[in-house]
C-alpha cells in the first residue's frame, strides 16, 4: 500500500506545501493537524514567509492520486499545537520558473 499524500492550496489555489504523510498518521489526523496550524497562525495574523514561495496560507487540500476537485480544510475542532504532518517534502515537484 502506498503512503497517501496530501498537498494543500492558498485560497487562489496556488500549491503551498505537501508530500507523503508521516507513517501510521491516519487522513483524519493529518487533516486535524494542518486545520490546528491554519486556526493558529490566522489567529496570529500575517507573517513573514521564511520560505521563498508564492501562495498564502493554506485553505484548500487535495489528496494526491484521489482526483476530483480541491476541498476546503476543515475547520479546528480543537486547540492544541501544531504536530508534524509529512514525511517529506514534495516542493521540489511543484518548483515552475517564474518570469522576473
Amino acid at each position: 500500500m502506498t503512503t497517501p499524500e496530501l498537498h494543500l492550496y492558498d485560497a487562489d489555489r496556488r500549491w503551498v506545501g505537501g508530500g507523503p504523510l508521516l507513517p501510521d498518521l491516519s487522513r483524519e489526523d493529518a487533516l486535524a493537524r494542518v486545520s490546528r496550524y491554519v486556526a493558529r497562525r490566522d489567529a496570529e495574523g500575517p507573517e513573514e514567509s521564511p520560505l521563498p514561495r508564492c501562495g498564502g496560507r493554506p485553505r484548500f487540500y487535495l489528496w494526491a492520486g484521489a482526483g476530483g476537485e480541491m476541498r476546503p480544510l476543515p475547520a479546528a475542532k480543537d486547540g492544541g499545537q501544531p504536530e508534524p504532518v509529512f514525511a517529506s517534502d514534495a516542493r521540489d515537484r511543484h518548483i515552475t520558473p517564474s518570469a522576473p
